[in-house]
């Protein structure tokens, strides 16, 4: 004998198992959602604050490359602002007036003290980069030279 299951009966239990699928799926995006959101929030806490385990030459590493990268920043703008000081004095009807003169030679004092320590970071790094044991050298180098690579583009 087969027995004959009303129409809402089967209805009903497709709905009730339909439902018992979106909500696995919903807990399954929370999960995720909560997985990712830790993880951001890890990845701001650790920007912000510097790891704990982090060794003394780690911190002091990134210390100067930290010093390097404002060094070259601040010898960019300067150096900008030199050539832009400069378009403008070849630009107006008398380029040898003397407060442009004077101007363009403070510019250019600027960006000398500038690259002035521009070049003393890089070599305090160096210094730090000899001073590693052997086999941290060469990563420490490749990081250096990451940072002032950077900085020239």
């Amino acid at each position: 004998m087969t027995a004959i299951v009303p129409m809402g009966s089967v209805f009903a239990a497709a709905m009730v198992v339909g439902l018992k699928i979106l909500e696995r799926q919903k807990m399954a995006r929370f999960r995720k959602q909560t997985i990712l959101i830790k993880g951001i929030r890890q990845a701001e806490h650790s920007v912000q604050r510097p790891r704990a385990h982090a060794s003394a030459s780690a911190q002091e590493m990134e210390q100067l490359l930290a010093e390097i990268r404002t060094a070259a920043d601040l010898l960019v703008c300067a150096l900008a602002n030199e050539e832009g000081l400069r378009r403008m004095a070849l630009e107006t009807q008398d380029p040898a007036e003397d407060s442009q003169i004077e101007r363009l030679q403070m510019y250019r004092e600027r960006a000398e003290q500038l690259q002035a320590e521009y070049y003393d970071s890089v070599e305090r790094y160096r210094e730090f980069v000899q001073s590693l044991a052997p086999p941290l050298r060469a990563k420490a180098a490749e990081r250096g030279q990451d940072v002032m690579t950077l900085a020239c583009v």
